[in-house]
């Protein structure tokens, strides 16, 4: 399986933002130290993940410093030529 994510983080108490690529099922933490009532701010994660060999896609949001998995099976083994999709 080659599942990847791309995802935007965004503080919402300072409005800081950022952006992270990383692999399917690790925990994501943005590091974010907000300067806002000295905390580490209210961060939420707007993700995408996507299949390396089918194509397949799948959009979520999630709370910072937790586990992120797709839960994708690949079962199709044929490629798919970028920017294609099922």
């Amino acid at each position: 399986m080659t599942v990847s994510w791309l995802a935007d983080w965004y503080c919402g108490e300072c409005g800081s933002s950022g952006q992270e690529r990383f692999e399917d099922e690790t925990s994501v933490e943005a590091g974010h130290d907000c300067d806002e009532d000295g905390g580490p701010g209210s961060i939420s994660w707007d993700g995408r993940a996507e299949c390396g060999e089918c194509g397949w896609v799948q959009e979520t949001d999630f709370a910072d410093d937790c586990w992120v998995a797709s839960g994708h099976v690949c079962e199709d083994e044929s490629a798919v030529p970028a920017g294609v999709e099922r």
